[in-house]
């Protein structure tokens, strides 16, 4: 008798640690504070409680963040270049056509109590986040099955597997780089963050 097993339909996440040095980090979190962006932020539709977003993916202010922060922030030059050829690499192994192009970016700053709303992004092949600021305090990303049969099967509790993960979570270190595709639901489960100005720049393409 020969077993052969099939990972059929999987979803690719992928995940770069250190994709912007903390240096990088600290001196995009200062251009912000010290720009005109700072008083462009709004609040944000997918989080609950004290935060905050400059955003051109839910309020079309035609700012594009990433173009914005290369332009003016001396060791991140290559900011643009850099997501698009880690883009290029997801398409090509997600199997994804992608223009690669940066439709539009933006800035989330998060306090103790806020909660980031499951969604996803609509009108997007590919989303991306990169980590700021954050620390092992803070909450962590959580990807949700999007098969929805899923739940008409029993689950063994404390037995989840690639094939039965209801969701799956990532708690990243600053400067790590998060892709994912635009359609896959995401987002701290209900869970509180705790870090003080939790910080993230999120892209689509």
């Amino acid at each position: 008798m020969d077993i052969k097993n099939y990972s059929l339909f999987p979803t690719l996440v992928s995940y770069t640690s250190n994709f912007l040095n903390i240096d990088q980090c600290k001196n995009i979190i200062k251009y912000v504070k010290e720009s005109s962006l700072s008083t462009k932020f709004t609040k944000q539709a997918s989080i609950t409680g004290n935060s905050k977003s400059l955003s051109t993916y839910f309020y079309s202010t035609h700012l594009n963040v990433t173009t914005d922060i290369e332009q003016n922030v001396q060791d991140c030059k290559n900011l643009k270049s850099s997501i698009l050829k880690c883009s290029v690499k997801y398409g090509k192994d997600a199997g994804f056509e992608i223009n690669n192009h940066i439709k539009n970016s933006w800035l989330n700053i998060q306090q103790p109590g806020s909660i980031l709303k499951d969604h996803i992004h609509r009108n997007s092949i590919i989303s991306g986040v990169i980590f700021l600021n954050t620390d092992h305090k803070t909450s962590s990303l959580y990807f949700h099955n999007p098969n929805p049969y899923l739940y008409y099967s029993p689950l063994k509790k404390g037995h989840s597997t690639q094939y039965s993960f209801e969701w799956y979570s990532f708690t990243p270190a600053i400067g790590d780089l998060i892709i994912f595709p635009g359609w896959l639901r995401h987002g701290s489960n209900q869970i509180k963050n705790k870090v003080k100005n939790r910080m993230i720049l999120s892209f689509n393409i």
